[in-house]
């Protein structure tokens, strides 16, 4: 299947290709807070967590599908992970919109375009 292909094919974008890629992220939640950079603000201030820290490993805990630590974390990230999901959806179907259609210079020209009389 060529990639032609795969653009044409609507579930495909809608459906696995995000799904594959919140199902790559979140086979390595774990791995990526052991090389996560350390919090500048933490450090300065000498805070044990900050909100920022919180909300990342309370998204890094739902991708990992752990809610409860989710909610001890940040619980707004209840109320922000998934309207995030929903942007990302959304901006799915934008780029394929936009890529899928042909453009104007791609259209053949109609006869009544090509009217010289006028």
């Amino acid at each position: 299947m060529s990639m032609a292909d795969l653009l044409k094919n609507k579930p495909f974008f809608y459906l696995c290709v995000p799904a594959l890629a919140a199902g790559l992220i979140g086979i390595f939640p774990a791995q990526f807070l052991a090389i996560a950079p350390p919090c500048l603000f933490s450090a300065v201030l000498h805070w044990d967590h900050c909100w920022g820290c919180g909300m990342t490993r309370a998204g890094l805990a739902i991708l990992a599908g752990d809610w409860s630590a989710a909610w001890r974390f940040n619980p707004l990230s209840w109320i922000v992970f998934p309207l995030l999901a929903v942007l990302y959806v959304q901006a799915w179907h934008n780029w394929y919109r936009t890529f899928s259609q042909p453009s104007a210079a791609a259209r053949p020209l109609s006869s009544s375009s090509l009217d010289f009389n006028a």
